[in-house]
């Protein structure tokens, strides 16, 4: 992997809807055998070891996949998501990719939740085209992913679907709650709110400015002045 995730960091991830019970690296991959150097289904299905103790699997890969998908589903619970592409348009937008990574760890926590399985590519499953910040976003244009990826969060018609199927209520109000906390850095994310909103940003900083110099003026002539007298 040429862009730094911290594996660290998603394996002390506390949720409810998932557990990671392991973590393994292939240091050597096939020459890839698809269409502009991706790899296909097929090559991915005979290199992805398959589980038998975890619900699935969940593979990242820096390469291409068919179709230039972001995310395959495969045999056997196994899904191999890619960073080629995605890790660029996240940067771009400050996101760091362990909050990809986890958006689609709760994407396919609910996905077995609901289904007792992971359908392979094909298969259909919970989504919908237009880009609402709800996990089951299928922005098939990729730079939609930052809007999906900086904010998570579940649409009320996902969520009605995913009720009608069996999920409990409980186990979804759960993972918004959890979702929640999936941000960027502080640093990252006020300079987003400058960007967003620079004239209130402005008026924020010179109010600021202002009550700190006349807090500082006050603190002087309760506290300090009469030393200096």
């Amino acid at each position: 992997m040429p862009h730094f995730i911290d594996f660290s960091r998603l394996q002390k991830w506390k949720s409810k809807a998932f557990n990671i019970t392991s973590y393994e690296r292939i240091d050597l991959l096939p020459n890839t055998d698809g269409y502009r150097w991706s790899y296909s289904d097929l090559s991915l299905e005979e290199k992805i070891p398959v589980s038998q103790e975890a619900d699935y699997t969940l593979a990242i890969i820096n390469s291409p996949l068919d179709g230039n998908f972001y995310a395959r589903r495969l045999q056997n619970n196994r899904i191999i998501i890619s960073t080629f592409e995605i890790a660029d348009i996240l940067a771009a937008s400050d996101i760091p990719l362990e909050n990809y990574v986890l958006r689609m760890l709760y994407k396919y926590s609910i996905t077995y939740k609901q289904s007792h399985k992971i359908p392979v590519t094909g298969e259909g499953i919970l989504s919908h085209d237009e880009t609402r910040v709800c996990l089951f976003d299928m922005t098939p244009i990729k730079t939609d992913l930052a809007y999906s990826t900086e904010r998570l969060g579940l649409c009320d018609e996902c969520k009605a679907d995913l009720k009608r199927s069996g999920v409990p209520a409980s186990f979804l109000d759960g993972i918004e709650a959890e979702i929640k906390k999936i941000k960027k850095g502080t640093y990252y994310r006020i300079v987003s709110f400058i960007k967003r909103k620079p004239l209130l940003a402005i008026t924020i900083s010179v109010i600021s400015a202002l009550l700190l110099n006349i807090l500082s003026s006050i603190f002087y002539e309760v506290f300090l002045a009469k030393l200096f007298r």
